[in-house]
């Protein structure tokens, strides 16, 4: 009951030690903040605007960018409008930034549009926003300008004006240490009873009951009621509020003050300081420049040199440690009103009241232990057993101190249950499994060490059957079956891998009464159908983010801890739902290290857990973040950019979130694409998929960089996909941007429409050509038919020339046959008449001569010699006609006689006449052909 009380008590203080508990400080000392940091600004996507030396400097979660005005001034002060303008004062400037399609901020000059001798030499120290009036205060006066209209006016003060607020819709200006209310370019002075201040104010806010509370530099805080200014003398009686700077409210109505040297200053309502932030405690500067608190309520810190981030409404709990004589954390665990931490330099302990209720850093004393170093408390219900390096301690009920086991090392154990309602301990050391039997008094008594078995245990747990599983420190997994005379081990089963993991740190732990395995990649437990190691779905399914768990720890039967390298995560493991991450804590986001191979986190009340890290606790909730604001943040695109690889050249494209696609020529078919999701105050993760002409494809893995960069893509529609997770695993933003890469000019449309047409061409080119070659192999064996059907008809006119040739020179050798014949018939005749005389009568003589005459002349064979000469020798008769009209029969027979080339004897048989007739004809025909006589007659003949 003792016990019982004692956590009833620290569950009470623990609820007073969040709301006084340090926040968590992120310092930012890039390059781009390392400077005054004069005003700070959060546009309604979240991204914050920082005014500094260096110009407009931007930030969204993970990438710094800063932009200028014309002539590169330090930018004094800034306002963000609610339509996302950017109002900056600068020195003898002033105007806005605006974003263009390309997502770039863009300045526009509204000083330039006049010329005031009143803007010389004059900084713009305050903006603020009346409906459409902008006013930009100097010390000589303001500026009003018209959103509307673009008409901008000085109003001249006569003293010095200090600053402008806006409180509550209405804007108060400070004039030589009086309030004024500034409506419609009017200034109206505020009624007082009192002496003005004789300090400058620094900032105005709202207080109770329509009051101020007005912070001056070197007079403290002052509240302003009806005219009459009243000091807050809780917050004054603070010695380090004097050099105020600024001021605002937290989300839970704390008051936080800026000072010049004294950091920053955490007040409560009532006036009470909680705690201070300075160079001491994580504060990387004492003089706060500016405040801001951006929509997740967290406090931006404006700072001489660097920006800072604190997580002032955060449920985290950070209590650091005085002395570092500590050395590195291992473990801790509550025990009887005390806190006991275990430690590379022995076992500490503090008050557990003092350690949840120290407003800062806590200083515990050391146990006296001997040398060496503490890796393990296990708290049980009989006492906290310790498992130091030299031997193994027990700390009992009445904070008795006894060594437990001479061997030191001890990493694991647990209950054990006999028959009769008894109650054992196993204890795990060095190289055995040690046996204990709980005495009634609540001590333990050693009983023997369990035989069948030799190594060190890391984890052990029962499963329901009975088996006990034991992760060695390095080997892997023993499966062991206590025998009934609980002596030692039946059964000695070894794995020393599972999955495609070896030489991993394996754990075995007990979740939901079921025996769950790590190997810092899934999760696996027993299938006790099968006896077999399998893959557990259910958890791989539903915890792919911190699939990769060295550690589980319970909290109770519905939540446990998963601890991996990156953090811890508490997961919700109802049985009638799918297990749910519900608060994660990641060491990167508050700089934590822990000792690897010793990550621990240990429950101490139902409410709380205590997370190890070195050199400091961290004091987390076992419950959900319900009281965290709800951003409804946007995932935008920062820019995109397209460009051509190998021209070195790039092109800015329009930002579009949305289906709408947008065109790139296929040269410019690289992107550059950077996203933006601001979320401060929890770790944000991206993922990527490109999907192509629609084909839908996995996302990449989670990446900490919001950018991704794609090359020579090919020609198609691509709509790439964007998505922002939390440390949970969720999806908590989306993005999108459809893009059209077009085909390049040999492979757009009008390129196949020319394809098109000159392959018709071609085709219509080859068909004709083709065609024509047909034809002209069809006209070739036309003409090789003609060809061959002249060649046989020149062939059979040849034969027949030839026979008519033969029957030519057969007639005309009968004619001349016969001629021989009649003439020798005719000189035998012609004898007989000589002889006979007149007893030859003469009628009979002549009759005979005549018929001789006639028959050399006129017979069938000259007919069929001629007809056969003119067959053979075409035209040669019609051509002698033309060229020689005058020439007679006779002198056509005797051409045709020469153009064969006959004898002049016979032609004269042929003729029947003499051979000087027949040189008498041959004059005869030369002179009638008027050929010279150097011409050869048959020549000539044959040539016609």
């Amino acid at each position: 009951m003792k016990y019982i009380y004692a956590l009833i008590i620290v569950l009470l203080t623990s609820a007073n030690a969040l709301a006084v508990s340090i926040p968590f400080v992120r310092n930012f000392t890039n390059k781009e903040v390392m400077c005054q940091n004069w005003d700070i600004g959060q546009d309604s996507k979240g991204i914050i605007y920082v005014a500094n030396r260096n110009g407009l400097v931007c930030y969204d979660g993970k990438t710094w960018q800063t932009y200028t005005t014309n002539e590169n001034r330090t930018i004094r002060s800034l306002y963000i409008s609610p339509d996302d303008r950017i109002y900056i004062g600068s020195y003898e400037e002033f105007g806005y930034f605006e974003r263009n399609e390309y997502g770039k901020l863009v300045y526009t000059s509204i000083s330039g549009l006049f010329q005031h001798k009143e803007l010389k030499n004059k900084d713009i120290w305050s903006i603020e926003q009346d409906e459409n009036l902008i006013y930009f205060q100097s010390f000589a006066g303001y500026f009003s300008f018209d959103t509307q209209s673009k008409k901008i006016a000085f109003y001249p003060v006569k003293n010095m004006m200090q600053r402008l607020y806006k409180v509550n819709n209405q804007i108060y200006a400070v004039i030589q240490d009086e309030l004024y209310l500034l409506e419609k370019n009017n200034l109206t002075k505020l009624p007082t009873s009192s002496a003005p201040f004789q300090s400058p104010v620094r900032s105005i806010l709202p207080y109770e009951g329509n009051r101020l509370l007005i912070q001056t530099e070197n007079q403290g805080f002052w509240i302003y009621d009806q005219g009459k200014y009243i000091p807050q003398s809780t917050i004054n009686k603070t010695p380090d509020i004097i050099g105020n700077n600024e001021a605002l409210y937290a989300e839970n109505g704390n008051l936080l003050a800026g000072t010049r040297s004294n950091g920053l200053l955490c007040f409560t309502p009532q006036g009470n300081l909680l705690y201070k932030l300075d160079h001491r405690n994580k504060l990387q500067h004492n003089t706060v420049l500016s405040l801001f608190k951006d929509k997740a309520n967290n406090i931006w810190i404006g700072l001489e040199k660097g920006l800072s981030l604190a997580f002032v409404n955060d449920s985290f709990s950070f209590h650091y440690l005085k002395e570092q004589s500590i050395g590195s954390i291992f473990d801790a665990a509550l025990w009887n009103d005390y806190l006991y931490i275990a430690s590379n330099q022995g076992l500490w302990r503090i008050k557990a009241e003092e350690f949840m209720t120290q407003e800062q850093n806590f200083s515990p004393e050391k146990m006296n232990l001997p040398s060496g170093y503490v890796q393990k408390l296990l708290k049980t219900e009989e006492g906290l057993i310790i498992g130091h390096s030299k031997a193994t301690y027990l700390l009992d009920r009445q904070n008795r101190l006894t060594e437990m086991y001479p061997t030191g090392g001890a990493l694991a154990g647990t209950e054990i249950h006999y028959p009769q309602q008894r109650k054992g301990f196993l204890l795990g050391s060095y190289n055995s499994i040690n046996l204990y039997d709980v005495e009634p008094d609540g001590g333990y008594l050693f009983r023997q060490r369990l035989n069948n078995f030799n190594g060190y245990p890391r984890y052990m747990e029962f499963d329901n059957n009975g088996n006990l599983w034991v992760a060695h420190t390095r080997k892997g997994i023993y499966k062991l079956k206590i025998n009934r005379n609980h002596t030692g081990f039946t059964g000695n089963e070894f794995i020393s891998c599972i999955g495609d993991s070896s030489r991993t740190h394996i754990g075995v732990f007990n979740v939901g009464g079921r025996i769950v395995f790590t190997n810092e990649k899934q999760f696996y437990t027993y299938n006790d159908l099968s006896d077999s190691i399998v893959p557990y779905d259910r958890l791989n399914t539903h915890l792919e983010f911190i699939a990769h768990t060295k550690q589980i720890v319970k909290v109770d039967n519905t939540y446990y801890w998963f601890i991996t390298d990156m953090g811890v995560a508490l997961v919700n493991m109802s049985a009638s739902e799918a297990p749910v991450i519900e608060r994660v804590l990641l060491f990167d986001s508050y700089n934590l290290r822990m000792h690897k191979d010793f990550e621990s986190i240990v429950p101490i009340t139902p409410e709380h857990s205590i997370l190890c890290a070195e050199n400091v606790l961290v004091l987390i909730p076992n419950k959900s973040e319900d009281s965290r604001p709800s951003l409804n943040q946007e995932m935008t695109f920062s820019h995109i950019t397209s460009y051509n690889i190998l021209k070195d050249e790039t092109r800015s494209l329009p930002i579009r979130n949305g289906n709408t696609p947008c065109l790139l020529t296929s040269d410019f078919n690289s992107l550059d694409v950077q996203v933006a999701y601001p979320a401060y105050n929890e770790d944000i993760y991206f993922q990527f998929k490109l999907e192509e002409n629609g084909i839908q494809k996995h996302w990449q893995e989670k990446q900490n960089t919001p950018s991704i960069n794609m090359q020579r893509l090919p020609a198609g529609d691509y709509c790439l996909k964007c998505r922002a997770i939390d440390e949970k695993g969720i999806a908590v933003a989306t993005a999108s941007f459809a893009f059209c890469i077009l085909p390049p000019w040999y492979l757009s449309s009008w390129a196949y429409i020319g394809y098109f047409c000159l392959l018709a061409i071609i085709f219509v080119a080859i068909y004709a050509g083709v065609r024509r070659r047909t034809l002209r192999q069809q006209q070739h064996i036309i003409k090789e038919r003609e060809q061959q059907i002249i060649e046989l008809e020149n062939k059979r006119l040849n034969d027949e020339i030839q026979f008519k040739g033969k029957e030519l020179t057969q007639s005309t050798m009968t004619i001349i046959e016969n001629n021989k014949i009649l003439l020798a018939i005719k000189e035998e005749i012609e004898n007989h008449k000589r002889m006979l005389g007149s007893q030859y009568p003469n009628k009979y003589y002549q009759k005979l001569i005549d018929m001789i005459d006639n028959a050399t002349t006129k017979g069938k064979e000259w007919d069929l010699f001629l007809s056969n000469f003119d067959l053979i020798h075409e035209h040669f008769f019609r051509n002698l006609r033309q060229r020689f009209p005058e020439l007679t029969p006779n002198d056509l027979k005797l051409c045709a006689l020469l153009r064969l080339n006959m004898s002049t004897k016979d032609m004269a048989d042929m003729l029947n006449i003499g051979v000087r007739a027949v040189e008498t004809a041959r004059y005869r025909l030369r002179k009638k052909m008027e050929l010279d006589s150097s011409v050869d007659l048959v020549q000539f003949l044959i040539d016609i």
